[in-house]
């Protein structure tokens, strides 16, 4: 879900057959300019990069495998289709979120309930109808917090009402588009309410920004926020977005910023210590 909003997209390996290692490497330890791809010279050691990029090279570029299992013993997960096996219809689209639960068997009612309270996190939902899932693009806690589980998932997760954006009355007709970039882009990882606190923007490192936060909103001037949307944030998962957004785009953004947070931010006035970007 991630992959498929963000603009350039990240690079398909194993329809990349031109890919070197020392490409691969390059790109490891520098990122690719305007794009999500930050740099890892400062989270990998030289060595842990040699050993991704030949990992790249042979199982996507070479041999053109499927992605790895991920929910294996040796990551943490023993007995995973014993435990979540119920869930597996859901994840793999062959039962629909939209049928009733009242018309689902008792084990698939067990393996809607365990898709919804931990799967959907990571795999997106398929096979339904509801346009607030497919066409909005937070973390799926969110996505499904606009659609019919609100209560299911505000018990499951601290993340789903960092996924609800805020009502404000008398917004211009600039904060308005704002609001709507912001919400089908930024809120991806700073959350729908400023705070990214989210499930994707609480796992980012370096966290992104939390706009509500009066310690990390003192120096956001209009100008330093127009910099950062236009050319991104090395060693940051902070895309430019010059190339992505017009110049009356990022001011309409901005101007949604500084209405929907940091005025609140700036009036709360009692600083905290935090890591920003």
């Amino acid at each position: 879900m991630a992959a498929q909003q963000l603009d350039p997209p990240p690079r398909n390996f194993v329809e990349s057959p031109q890919l070197t290692r020392d490409k691969i490497l390059s790109t490891l330890e520098h990122g690719v300019a305007g794009s999500a791809m930050k740099s890892f010279r400062t989270v990998l050691s030289a060595d842990e990069r040699a050993q991704v990029a030949a990992f790249i090279l042979d199982e996507f570029v070479r041999r053109g495998a499927r992605n790895t299992a991920y929910h294996t013993a040796g990551n943490g997960w023993p007995d995973h289709h014993a435990r979540y096996g119920a869930a597996y219809p859901f994840v793999l689209g062959r039962a629909s979120l939209d049928t009733p639960a009242e018309a689902l068997s008792a084990e698939a009612r067990v393996g809607r309930r365990l898709f919804l309270d931990g799967c959907i996190t990571c795999h997106e939902p398929r096979g339904t109808a509801d346009p607030s899932i497919e066409a909005f693009p937070l973390s799926h806690m969110g996505q499904v917090v606009r659609g019919k589980d609100v209560d299911a998932i505000s018990r499951a997760s601290t993340y789903a009402g960092h996924d609800v954006p805020p009502v404000i009355d008398g917004l211009s007709a600039e904060e308005v588009r704002g609001k709507a970039i912001y919400d089908q882009n930024c809120a991806f990882c700073h959350a729908a309410d400023g705070t990214a606190k989210n499930w994707i923007g609480s796992f980012l490192q370096p966290h992104p920004r939390n706009f509500t936060d009066p310690g990390q909103t003192a120096d956001l001037t209009r100008a330093r926020l127009e910099t950062v949307v236009r050319d991104g944030l090395p060693n940051t998962s902070m895309p430019a977005w010059g190339k992505v957004l017009s110049g009356e785009e990022r001011a309409a953004v901005i101007a949604y910023i500084e209405r929907a947070f940091l005025a609140q931010a700036r009036a709360a006035g009692r600083p905290t210590a935090g890591p920003r970007r």
